[in-house]
């Protein structure tokens, strides 16, 4: 570290004699006047010397000057005054004012070489302040906290011997925050009360005027409860010599500048770290917070103060790594503290990974939390990322709310197949969810829907439509499971899809070569429209499994269904079909025994009869479909072994002859 110097003393008068660097007139000024003789005697030891310490104009500059009386001169009252100037941005952590002691040197006559070059000093620690040892903790604790508010016009009689009032200032000068230095002028010896800048220094010693130091507390009725905490530690630091603490104070001296506040809730804050390393009345941590949050109220002050006081580091030794974590992902004055600058996701994480119980209760806690900040919602996002497939599993069997909490968080742990074998009411819960998951990674397509179809899980329709997408055969597994059921119970989103699907179950028909249930026969007729346009364009070759289905013993339903699905073709198919439900149809009609909806069904099939025959529904049925027959080119002669009764198919050729 480099150090500038300067000597006065008498030269035609008190004058500048040396200096290692050039002053601006005005300080060059008030170098001259602070340096020249303050009156001081000594004290009980007889010892003239006296330290002043005062800033320059431009407060950077500070200057420790040490001033003998020099009563070698035939001149009454001449000084020799070595100033030593530093500038007040180069002193770190490690500086000590109290080594400059040994930097003074009074000179003699005539001798003045050396005072005008610039002093290289290596910076260390020294084991200085035993002069102190003698001084309360009060008076201390009073003098600091009076000079952290700048107050002028202390003054106190000097009483012991010289040393020990320079030890004082230099003691000062190395607890005082940088800042408030370029504030500060102090005297250790005087005959009178001295001024700078036509004010009073802040504190000086005098052999004139001033109560005694050690009786200040009683003059004032002080007592240690008078004093914030953290004056109080930072006293009891200068009086058993703490290096920790004067360069903790110029470590965070951008923080803390020269408030009063911000230096004493350091020194709380010190305090509260020393109760902590020593395990003895460790405060709560929240007192640590609201320390910071009271002295530094926004976010853009003392960065540096809440990184340190908030890093996991030093919040292990106020807390649990639980409490501090849950803290951390729950503190709502983000505009204060930047928790998520400080608190490291990835150390979360870690935390979490312990085990099972201690992430199902920390997240459990996020969740239900109502106060989950910026961090918070990162650390939670960031654990339904990274859960494990039988983390998943666990969760969702067992803990269910925190489950589903997650997975609104990464859909893409739905891409899994576990939630497959949940409970029915789970996977409903669940299903919606995959629209928003990356699909093109799904794999279970297949175990979904059979999982549905066993247990009769509704599926929404958005789904069934993007299953569809990315597995075609949906339809076929769904008429194959309809297939293998001898009764049935389907799902109304499942059934309704199936019916927009009428060419996917007509392309699975067209793969059987017989049909195996009546439950996948009512299902073909609930839902194939039999004269739709997408029936007539597949052709009747879909339809040979239904036809070979027929034993003759079928509800007369099925026997509507194929009738009117005759009607859509010309072939030998669509004729084996219309044989197949004629008869069938014939006999119901001569027995009165189709409702009004069936009758509906097949009417536009009967043909129109005169009015006093209108009662005859067989009749209608056998023109209509003699005249179908005919119209479309069928040859008479399949009219003779048409149904099972020859009476009826004669009746039938006697139509087809009667018509034009």
């Amino acid at each position: 570290m480099l150090i500038h110097q300067a000597l006065h003393g008498y030269s035609d008068g008190h004058n500048r004699i040396a200096c290692s660097m050039q002053l601006s007139p005005i300080d060059d000024d008030r170098m001259k006047v602070l340096s020249d003789w303050s009156g001081y005697a000594g004290g009980i030891d007889r010892d003239s010397s006296y330290i002043t310490a005062y800033p320059l104009m431009d407060r950077k500059l500070y200057v420790i000057a040490k001033s003998w009386y020099a009563d070698e001169m035939n001149r009454p009252g001449c000084v020799w005054t070595h100033s030593l100037i530093i500038n007040l941005e180069s002193i770190d952590e490690n500086f000590d004012f109290r080594t400059l002691q040994t930097l003074f040197r009074k000179p003699q006559v005539g001798c003045f070489d050396g005072y005008d070059v610039t002093l290289t000093v290596e910076e260390k620690r020294t084991d200085c302040g035993a002069e102190l040892y003698d001084i309360d903790l009060i008076p201390l604790s009073y003098l600091y906290a009076q000079l952290l508010k700048k107050e002028r016009g202390l003054a106190y009689r000097v009483e012991d011997k010289s040393t020990k009032y320079q030890s004082i200032i230099l003691m000062l000068l190395q607890y005082l925050p940088l800042q408030t230095l370029s504030r500060i002028s102090l005297c250790s010896g005087s005959s009178f009360l001295r001024k700078i800048d036509n004010e009073s220094f802040n504190l000086q010693f005098t052999t004139s005027t001033g109560k005694l130091l050690k009786s200040a507390p009683e003059i004032n009725g002080l007592q240690e409860s008078n004093f914030n905490e953290g004056i109080i530690y930072i006293s009891k630091s200068m009086l058993h010599n703490v290096a920790d603490t004067f360069e903790l104070l110029r470590f965070f001296a951008e923080d803390i500048g020269d408030n009063p506040t911000k230096i004493c809730t350091l020194g709380m804050l010190l305090d509260y770290l020393d109760k902590a390393y020593s395990h003895r009345n460790v405060p709560e941590y929240n007192k640590v917070i609201d320390l910071l949050m009271d002295a530094f109220p926004t976010s853009a002050e003392g960065k540096k103060i809440k990184h340190t006081f908030i890093s996991e580091k030093i919040a292990s030794l106020f807390t649990s790594k639980d409490n501090y974590y849950n803290w951390a992902c729950t503190f709502e004055s983000e505009s204060v503290i930047e928790v998520a600058s400080i608190v490291s996701i990835d150390k979360i994480h870690e935390f979490l990974s312990e085990s099972s119980s201690v992430f199902i209760s920390f997240v459990s806690r996020l969740v239900d939390s109502d106060t989950l900040n910026s961090l918070g919602r990162s650390v939670l996002k960031n654990e339904a990322n990274k859960l494990s497939e039988s983390m998943q599993k666990d969760l969702a069997e067992s803990h269910w709310n925190l489950y589903t909490a997650l997975i609104f968080l990464n859909k893409s742990m739905l891409l899994n197949d576990y939630w497959i074998n949940l409970p029915s009411v789970r996977i409903s819960y669940l299903l919606p969810l995959l629209e928003d998951s990356d699909l093109a990674e799904f794999k279970h397509w297949t175990k979904i829907l059979n999982s549905c179809l066993n247990r009769s899980i509704d599926i929404p329709q958005n789904i069934m439509v993007i299953m569809h997408t990315y597995m075609p055969d949906t339809v076929s597994n769904i008429m194959d499971f309809v297939q293998s059921k001898s009764t049935l119970s389907l799902p109304i989103s499942i059934v309704e899809f199936c019916e927009n699907h009428t060419e996917d179950i007509l392309q699975w028909m067209n793969t059987q070569s017989t049909l195996l249930s009546s439950s996948v026969v009512q299902f073909i007729i609930r839902l194939i429209v039999p004269q739709g346009y997408t029936t007539r364009s597949a052709g009747s070759n879909p339809w040979r499994p239904f036809v070979k289905f027929d034993d003759g013993r079928q509800d007369i339903d099925f026997y509507i269904f194929m009738f009117v699905l005759s009607f859509n073709w010309k072939d030998e198919l669509s004729l084996e079909m219309l044989r197949h439900s004629f008869y069938k149809i014939h006999v119901s009609l001569s027995r009165d025994e189709l409702s009004q909806m069936q009758m509906n069904r097949i009417r536009q099939y009967m043909a129109e009869l005169p009015v006093w025959q209108l009662w005859d529904n067989c009749k209608k049925l056998r023109k209509g479909v003699v005249f179908f027959l005919k119209k479309v080119g069928y040859d008479k002669n399949i009219l003779n072994d048409f149904t099972p009764s020859k009476k009826l198919n004669e009746g039938l050729v006697k139509i087809w002859n009667r018509l034009q």
